[in-house]
């Protein structure tokens, strides 16, 4: 088997893991999406097609995802000491685009990785606490896990943001 391109990794990394994860909060408000998640793992002629449908869903949810992201974290993360810096993009040349190219799948694919994946896990905690309601020690204890993890996607994302714009600032502000 081989080695997956980087535009099929960042497809996936990027868009479809934390696409997924939003899909399945989805799920718990829509019967369609419950049905098409169930089917997905069960045998049978129609699981094959539910399994593209979620794969599709999460993939357009992924990428919506990124628009939540823009509108909320990166906002977040400018008011909070990481402005975006004006960056003159003329200046790419070809000696410097490969570092360009590294950062971007250095540093930069992971933000969006982790900003995605933060936005979904707050949109699964929400869809939890409010149709799964929270009501024994394991719904709490999954919410407190959820919390933890969205914490340390927050700090990540701001360490990749922060690592991610001072590359680039020095070769194209």
């Amino acid at each position: 088997m081989g080695e997956l391109s980087p535009f099929t990794w960042a497809l996936l990394m990027e868009f479809l893991l934390p696409g997924l994860i939003a899909v399945r909060a989805l799920s718990y408000m829509s019967a369609t999406l419950s049905r098409w998640i169930s089917a997905s793992v069960e045998l049978g002629p129609s699981a094959a097609t539910a399994f593209i449908y979620v794969l599709l869903a999460s993939l357009m949810v992924g990428l919506m995802l990124g628009v939540i992201r823009w509108a909320t974290l990166d906002q977040l993360h400018s008011w909070t000491g990481i402005p975006r810096p004006s960056l003159d993009y003329s200046k790419l040349n070809d000696e410097n685009v490969r570092t360009y190219r590294l950062v971007d799948s250095g540093f930069y694919r992971y933000y969006k990785f982790y900003g995605h994946s933060f936005v979904a896990l707050a949109i699964l905690l929400t869809a939890r606490i409010i149709f799964v309601r929270l009501t024994c020690s394991t719904d709490w204890a999954i919410a407190i896990l959820i919390g933890v993890a969205m914490l340390l996607l927050y700090f990540a994302s701001r360490d990749s943001l922060k690592r991610t714009y001072c590359v680039l600032k020095k070769f194209l502000v």
